[in-house]
């Protein structure tokens, strides 16, 4: 999507949800754009599974530094599990980072070629990597290939942040979210409603934080 097409994404979005136009307007502009670095994009999203964002974010650092930068599919088949494994990576990840690596060096999947792709054959060509679920390939389609219309249903940063915005008693389900994106016709921009929805978790971090500050100044 060029500057013009995210523009008419982010207006049709507010005009639909009035709870979507508030977090359009209290959140930064929407900043996806598609990315080269596919395998080391595939990596990140491996080590993030099922780890908070700044548990995820510091092991993503050690294995860039662990590298000298991101990894290479030749590198990575040859370190070791022991280094891997002393930089916080799981047993089950490493397992899922080498045989990605495996298969991109003998061509499958065809990284180069994936963005030709419509985004189920991306998904089902991902999940044949060991260890890459569904997750994993929508975490790939919206932030490396900037695909506009996907909405990960099983995201717990999503759950949560429907939760809070849309006041849901509890955790949404995966077809509550897709009934709720239904009836605030997020399509063909779900992508762009579940990356406002993560920021709103940054803003309620952020907001957090001042408060703890401001209680910690008056003592």
């Amino acid at each position: 999507m060029n500057s013009e097409q995210i523009n008419k994404a982010i207006r049709a979005l507010g005009e639909r949800d009035a709870t979507m136009l508030r977090l359009i307007e209290l959140c930064e502009p929407y900043a996806v754009r598609p990315r080269r670095d596919r395998f080391a994009r595939l990596i990140k999203a491996i080590v993030g599974q099922q780890l908070a964002t700044t548990a995820a974010s510091a092991i993503n650092k050690r294995v860039t530094s662990f590298f000298g930068g991101s990894p290479t599919p030749d590198a990575l088949i040859a370190a070791s599990d022991e280094d891997l494994r002393a930089l916080g990576v799981s047993k089950a990840k490493i397992a899922a980072m080498k045989d990605l690596a495996s298969k991109v060096v003998s061509g499958e999947p065809p990284l180069s070629a994936l963005g030709r792709k419509s985004d189920a054959e991306i998904v089902e060509a991902l999940t044949r990597v060991r260890g890459v679920g569904p997750w994993t390939a929508q975490m790939f389609l919206i932030f490396t290939l900037a695909r506009p219309d996907v909405l990960p249903t099983t995201d717990l940063g999503v759950r949560k942040a429907i939760r809070d915005n849309y006041r849901f008693a509890d955790l949404p389900t995966p077809k509550q979210i897709e009934s709720l994106a239904a009836r605030r016709k997020w399509a063909p921009y779900r992508s762009i409603a579940s990356w406002y929805l993560w920021r709103s978790l940054e803003l309620e971090r952020r907001e957090r934080g001042r408060k703890i500050a401001k209680v910690s100044d008056t003592f």
